[in-house]
């Protein structure tokens, strides 16, 4: 299962438009700060070097730009 396969399903559960929006680590860093995460707990949830940038889901439950994880 992709990010896009998890974004339409979160769409069409919500019955609202869900975007998948991808941030570089600065971004992810400046994001989760602020929510309350410490600076060093986020700096080790971002993206390796050698990876994708972070991703993260909009309008999810938690609202815009919030990041959201696929159900377990």
């Amino acid at each position: 299962m992709t990010f896009n396969d998890v974004t339409a399903l979160a769409t069409k559960a919500s019955g609202r438009e869900v975007e998948r929006i991808t941030l570089d680590d600065k971004e992810w860093i400046a994001a989760k700060v602020p929510a309350g995460t410490p600076e060093a707990m986020a700096r080790t949830t971002h993206s390796p070097p050698s990876s994708p940038p972070a991703t993260a889901v909009a309008g999810g439950a938690g609202g815009p730009g919030t990041t959201t994880a696929p159900p377990r």
